[in-house]
C-alpha cells in the first residue's frame, strides 16, 4: 500500500505539467481563431468603406471611311440616246383593202310596173301607253261589272279576318290583297282567286284561303264579290 501511495504522489507533478500545456495550447487556438475572425471582419468593412475604381473597357473605334472620287460624264438625254441606239426599224405591215359595199341594182323600172307603197314612219307626236308601276294584277282586270264590291268589316263584308301569318310578321311583310270570289246558292264560297296581288305570296295565299274556307253568306242566288284585305303590322 505504501508503495502505491508513493508512486501516485510521484506522478502528480507530471500530470499537472501536462494539464498546464494543454490549457496553454487551447488558449492559443482560441486566440488565433478570434484573430482570424477579426481580420475577416476588418477586410469586409474595409471593402464596404473604401471605393475602388471600376475597370472600363476601351471603346472600339469604327474603321475610317475611305472615299473614292469617280468621274461621271452626263449626256444630254441618255435614255433617248440608248433607246435610239437599240431600236431597229420595223418592217412595214401591208394594210388590207377596205371592203366595198355591194353595187346597187340600177336596173330600170318598166313603165307598166305597179307603183311602190311608201313605208309609214312613226311620228313622235303619237303617245304610246307605258306600263305603270303598282300592284300586279292576277288573271283578269280588276273592273268586272258583275262583281259586287264589298267593304271588309261592314255589311256582307263583316266576315272573319284572315290570320296574319307568323312568318310574314317576322319578315316584316305587309300589303293589300284584292280577292274575287263566287258564292253559291247555299251561301258557301265555291271559288276564290286573286284579283290584284301584293308582292308577298304568303299574304296572297292566306287571304284567298281564308275567304274560300271560312266566309259564309245567306242562301240565295249565285253571287260574285270582290273585296280588299289589308295586312298591316301596326294592327298586330
Amino acid at each position: 500500500m505504501e508503495g502505491h501511495a508513493r508512486s501516485f504522489l510521484a506522478s502528480r507533478p507530471a500530470h499537472a505539467a501536462h494539464d498546464r500545456i494543454d490549457a496553454s495550447a487551447q488558449r492559443l487556438v482560441y486566440a488565433a481563431t478570434a484573430a482570424a475572425w477579426v481580420g475577416c471582419m476588418a477586410i469586409g468593412v474595409g471593402g464596404l468603406i473604401l471605393k475602388y475604381p471600376w475597370p472600363h473597357l476601351a471603346a472600339k473605334e469604327p474603321p475610317p471611311v475611305v472615299a473614292e472620287r469617280i468621274h461621271v460624264e452626263l449626256a444630254d438625254n441618255p435614255i433617248l440616246t440608248n433607246w435610239q441606239a437599240s431600236a431597229s426599224p420595223s418592217p412595214a405591215v401591208p394594210q388590207a383593202p377596205e371592203p366595198q359595199p355591194p353595187a346597187l341594182d340600177t336596173a330600170e323600172i318598166p313603165p307598166d310596173a305597179p307603183p311602190s307603197i311608201p313605208l309609214a314612219v312613226p311620228s313622235p307626236a303619237i303617245a304610246f301607253a307605258m306600263p305603270q308601276a303598282g300592284r300586279a294584277t292576277a288573271g283578269r282586270s280588276r273592273s268586272v261589272g258583275s262583281a259586287h264590291r264589298l267593304v271588309f268589316g261592314a255589311g256582307e263584308g263583316a266576315q272573319p279576318k284572315p290570320e296574319y301569318p307568323r312568318a310574314a310578321i317576322l319578315a316584316d311583310e305587309q300589303g293589300t290583297v284584292d280577292v274575287r270570289f263566287t258564292v253559291g246558292a247555299d251561301g258557301k264560297v265555291t271559288s276564290a282567286q286573286l284579283a290584284v296581288a301584293c308582292r308577298w305570296p304568303l299574304l296572297n295565299e292566306t287571304a284567298v284561303r281564308a275567304i274560300r274556307d271560312r266566309w259564309r253568306f245567306s242562301p240565295g242566288r249565285t253571287r260574285y264579290y270582290e273585296v280588299s284585305i289589308d295586312f298591316t303590322l301596326s294592327e298586330q
